[in-house]
């Protein structure tokens, strides 16, 4: 899954545009050092909470539709923590 940019895909999750999410990342980072990439973490989850909170109908259609939200949950803090981590390391 990198059909977008880790912070674009994060952001679409969210449902925030990605100049929101962006500032919010480089705010957390000068307010307690590190990557700044906890509060995106933090907003995944709260989206993902929002987003199977929401859901109702039969459920056979529950099942596949909370996977879904759970996969791409998962897909994007992957693509957040690959980016963070990557970030940290020295140039090769």
């Amino acid at each position: 899954m990198a059909d977008c940019a880790p912070i674009t895909c994060a952001a679409q999750y969210i449902e925030m545009p990605t100049s929101t999410l962006s500032a919010l990342v480089v705010l957390r980072a000068r307010a307690g050092g590190g990557t700044g990439f906890e509060v995106v973490l933090d907003l995944l989850d709260a989206a993902e909470h929002t987003k199977l909170a929401a859901i109702s109908g039969p459920a056979e259609f529950n099942v596949f539709q909370v996977r879904q939200i759970m996969q791409r949950h998962d897909d994007v803090g992957d693509l957040i923590m690959n980016d963070a981590i990557s970030g940290l390391l020295p140039p090769r």
